[in-house]
């Protein structure tokens, strides 16, 4: 039990019913993402969550067959939790994180990362990166021998 709320039983007492809602989302989303994940829709997902609902979180997607890091900031009352099951996205996730700007590379792995098709990849790296596919394939090394 924290702050008067545990996930998992039917009776839960919280002193603000903004509570019932945002653990609500919480969870909806927990389970959301760790069926896509399961399914093999995507290799991982990212939510936040306030601190004190940390814990819960946890046991929720564990009960979800799922793993989790959680990356905090000293002074936030927020974390980031990213969901997986596979080793290889703890090993793309450890990388991203590691680089400071965003490569079109960078990008493209987190867009596939989180599941998203190669259309919305490149419509979003042309856009944001201000980079064209072309420009970015001919920035890279030819691995074709034909």
């Amino acid at each position: 039990m924290q702050d008067g709320i545990h996930a998992g039983t039917k009776k839960q007492t919280a002193s603000d019913p903004d509570e019932y809602f945002g653990l609500g989302l919480l969870l909806g989303q927990i389970v959301t993402h760790c069926e896509h994940i399961q399914a093999g829709g995507k290799l991982a997902a990212q939510i936040g969550c306030a601190r004190n609902q940390l814990a819960i979180a946890i046991e929720a997607i564990q009960r979800e067959g799922c793993l989790c890091i959680v990356e905090t900031e000293p002074l936030s009352d927020r974390v980031g939790v990213w969901l997986y099951a596979k080793a290889i996205a703890e090993t793309l996730i450890a990388e991203l994180n590691k680089s400071n700007a965003s490569s079109p590379a960078d990008v493209i792995i987190a867009g596939k990362l989180f599941g998203y098709s190669d259309h919305e990849i490149e419509d979003y790296v042309t856009r944001q990166l201000r980079a064209s596919p072309k420009a970015i394939s001919e920035s890279e090394p030819n691995r074709r021998s034909d």
